[in-house]
């Protein structure tokens, strides 16, 4: 995350200091960054947001107070291409076979097997990694045996056993996407860098069958029969349902999906299009009514659009508290509170609970209401502060 600032144009200024945190207002990282007017601010959870404020500091080791508070969501990389979690999808008829592994088909499916009693045959499919991550591999298999198993090779690596059938109570005798472990560590991740990779896989049972293979860099993502086999690819593994946010309080509605390119995105108020929110998270730094709408984000990439489900932000109000009231000179009454909205407060006063009058104009600042109450002098008052 970069955050820049004007310089100030007082001459005993030498340097500033960043200050940040999760919390509105409290800054738990200080960096002092000397006297440029930009700086990254390194180590940030991805899609966090954090408040940030900057100091100035003068040669006489005085500093200044804060500025204007920013609410950002943290972004790990500006590259799109890069962000993008990516899908890598394979056909196992598409590979080259050892021998006695061979092709075989019906009119609605087309797999690779080991013929025979063999379980020397193998397949070894070739891939291009175009963003350097770490990969799921699914396998879409059929496996009707609780101890078929496949020996697998990433890139050369030693081989190791994959189980599709491992933890389950029963094997089936359908087509099942299975996620490859590798070895007793149970490994489900691998880091691929960017360019040409291969994965082998060579049968450990008689009558198992191989069909797809599709590797994903979103942990999240499980595939379907419904995923298309070759082409541009979309499937959105999970989009923001916030419902409400207080008066005030960041939000941030995030999508995220996985695609076979670069994602492009573009959020949606209403239908209407949101101008500049062209990334995966959307954020509205201090929600209030004019946000309350209904939210969606289109998605593409090559020639296919996708919009995710929409989400319904509502907004809800602070409760108002008050921490004390102070009578002053000339009926003037003062209320500390803490959670004055946007919409303002109107004051009501009653010298018996029972008859309530509305006071006129109070001034509201963030933590203070102030009054007049005319009527307030040597008597016993009470105040309803009610929130619009």
């Amino acid at each position: 995350m970069v955050v820049g600032w004007d310089s100030n144009p007082e001459s005993q200024v030498i340097g500033y200091k960043v200050h940040y945190g999760t919390t509105p207002g409290v800054y738990t990282q200080i960096m002092d960054v000397g006297s440029v007017n930009e700086v990254k601010i390194p180590n940030l959870v991805d899609r966090l947001v954090y408040y940030c404020s900057v100091s100035a500091y003068s040669s006489n080791g005085v500093q200044s107070s804060y500025s204007k508070e920013l609410a950002v969501v943290s972004s790990a990389t500006a590259d799109p291409a890069a962000a993008t979690p990516r899908l890598i999808l394979l056909e196992a008829e598409a590979g080259t076979l050892t021998a006695p592994m061979e092709r075989r088909a019906t009119t609605l499916e087309a797999w690779v097997e080991s013929t025979g009693t063999s379980t020397a045959g193998a397949v070894t499919l070739p891939l291009n990694a175009a963003v350097a991550a770490n990969y799921a591999v699914w396998c879409r298999v059929l496996a009707p045996n609780l101890s078929d198993s496949y020996s697998v090779i990433i890139d050369g690596s030693a081989e190791q056993t994959f189980l599709p059938n491992s933890g389950m109570a029963s094997a089936s005798s359908s087509w099942v996407w299975r996620r490859v472990k590798l070895g007793s560590a149970g490994t489900t991740q691998f880091p691929l860098s960017v360019g040409a990779h291969s994965i082998r896989f060579r049968t450990g049972s008689v009558g198992l069958k191989l069909d797809r293979v599709v590797l994903s860099s979103n942990p999240d993502f499980v595939p379907s029969d419904a995923l298309p086999r070759s082409g541009d690819v979309i499937v959105v593994v999970g989009a923001s349902t916030v419902q409400g946010s207080t008066s005030g309080s960041p939000v941030a509605l995030q999508v995220d999906a996985v695609a076979s390119g670069v994602l492009s995105y573009q959020w949606m108020k209403n239908g209407v299009l949101v101008s500049g929110a062209t990334g995966p998270t959307l954020t509205l730094p201090a929600a209030s009514a004019g946000e309350a709408a209904s939210y969606s984000v289109s998605l593409w990439t090559g020639g296919i659009v996708q919009t995710a489900k929409s989400a319904t932000l509502t907004i809800r109000k602070d409760p108002l508290l008050v921490k004390k009231i102070t009578p002053g000179a000339n009926q003037l009454v003062t209320f500390e509170v803490v959670g004055v909205t946007a919409g303002g407060v109107e004051v009501y006063a009653s010298g018996n609970m029972n008859d309530w009058v509305q006071l006129a104009a109070p001034t509201i600042s963030s933590n203070q209401i102030k009054v007049t109450d005319s009527a307030s002098a040597g008597k016993t008052r009470f105040y309803r502060l009610v929130t619009r």
